[in-house]
């Protein structure tokens, strides 16, 4: 049996032929000639179906993957279809487990097992937890971030392309998943291309059981449907309350208490508001030469522009308001593009102060089309 999502993840159809069958305990058992499902029992929603049949589950014979239906196949050739949302949203969880089984590991010497994918939750087990500092979660997520912004590959080799570092770490394995730097481990399931595909990571709960810790997370597409989520109730008190949507994050705690629903649906959510909406913003990065820049012109007008511009993690970060304000930060001095700024400004009313590294001020003409050019002019300046 080829099974075809070892080198193609993210294919979600397939049309191939049954191979072999039998009947146990009224239940359909098939081996076809090739597959896009894989057998976990750790995952707990479903993959897909097959001529429209639902897999009801999957296992492992002889190396060979076995898919279980509740009655028979009317042909020969069938089309197998996995559920697209679920697959993308297994690929994004799967490897967000990867990545942090290598931070657990690197950096507190803590194994992360046991990854189970279901449709309310995401969870781990971590053992031993002893050398665990206090401010663990904060870190991970920190970590985790640099890790997506930087989008590693991930890499998957098969014997007997292996690289001889990995034969030597892991003997006699058919196949090694491997993020440079991160982590690597023989795995024969499948893996998006590279870490940028996780969006974020967010750890919303831990609590001891018999095995270790159980920290369940969040990331990819459902956090950003959470996001998403959550954005369309604040938008709807901002009109309820009179109030700008900024104002409405950054005040979310009185609002909250108003709105007791609000704040029982988005219990896990609601301490992470801001930083869900920082994540979101962070995520609009363009790299030139390596240097990350966040050009940006906000929906809505913030109370302070400033304190929402130095907490966005970039080389460059470059923020306009619909009322003209703007706010430029760069990490380096020497990438401070001041002359630039009065090159483009000159032509569009700019008024405001600076340092060696901020600038603060506003512009008479439309916000967004000076963005665009600025930000031309920094791209030939970079490049």
């Amino acid at each position: 049996m080829e099974k075809i999502y070892l080198n193609y993840p993210y294919l979600t159809e397939l049309t191939t032929k049954t191979k072999e069958k039998w009947v146990e305990d009224d239940e359909l058992h098939v081996i076809f000639e090739q597959t896009l499902f894989f057998a976990d029992e750790n995952i707990h929603i479903e993959q897909g179906k097959i001529d429209d049949i639902p897999v009801i589950r999957l296992y492992e014979k002889e190396g060979r993957t076995v898919h279980v239906l509740n009655r028979d196949l009317l042909e020969e050739e069938v089309q197998m279809t996995l559920n697209p949302d679920f697959h993308k949203d297994y690929l994004q969880h799967h490897a967000t487990a990867l990545v942090l089984k290598g931070l657990f590991s690197r950096f507190y010497g803590v194994e992360a097992k046991n990854f189970t994918l279901t449709e309310d939750e995401a969870y781990m087990i971590l053992s031993p937890i002893n050398s665990l500092p206090l401010h663990w979660k904060k870190d991970i997520e920190r970590m985790t971030q640099k890790v997506v912004e930087t989008a590693l590959p991930i890499r998957t080799y098969m014997t007997p392309r292996i690289p001889e570092q990995l034969k030597k770490l892991y003997p006699g394995e058919k196949r090694i998943v491997h993020i440079k730097g991160v982590h690597s481990m023989p795995s024969m399931k499948p893996y998006p291309e590279n870490t940028g595909e996780i969006f974020s990571l967010r750890l919303l709960e831990s609590k001891e059981v018999s095995e270790g810790l159980k920290i369940s997370f969040i990331s990819g597409t459902r956090l950003f449907h959470q996001y998403s989520f959550l954005m369309d109730k604040l938008t709807f008190l901002s009109q309820k309350y009179s109030q700008s949507l900024f104002q409405m994050i950054e005040r979310y705690e009185d609002f909250f208490a108003r709105e007791k629903v609000l704040k029982e649906e988005n219990q896990c959510l609601q301490e992470r508001i801001l930083e869900i909406y920082r994540d979101c913003l962070n995520q609009m990065k363009t790299y030139l030469r390596g240097i990350s820049i966040i050009c940006y012109l906000l929906k809505e007008e913030p109370a302070n522009l400033s304190v929402l511009g130095n907490q966005l993690e970039a080389d460059i970060v470059i923020l306009a308001s619909p009322s003209g304000k703007i706010y430029l930060r760069v990490r380096d001095k020497n990438l401070y593009p001041a002359p630039l700024i009065e090159k483009v400004g000159k032509y569009h009313g700019l008024k405001g102060t600076g340092s060696a590294t901020k600038y603060e001020g506003t512009v008479a003409s439309d916000p967004k089309v000076f963005l665009g050019e600025l930000f031309k002019e920094i791209k030939k300046r970079i490049r």
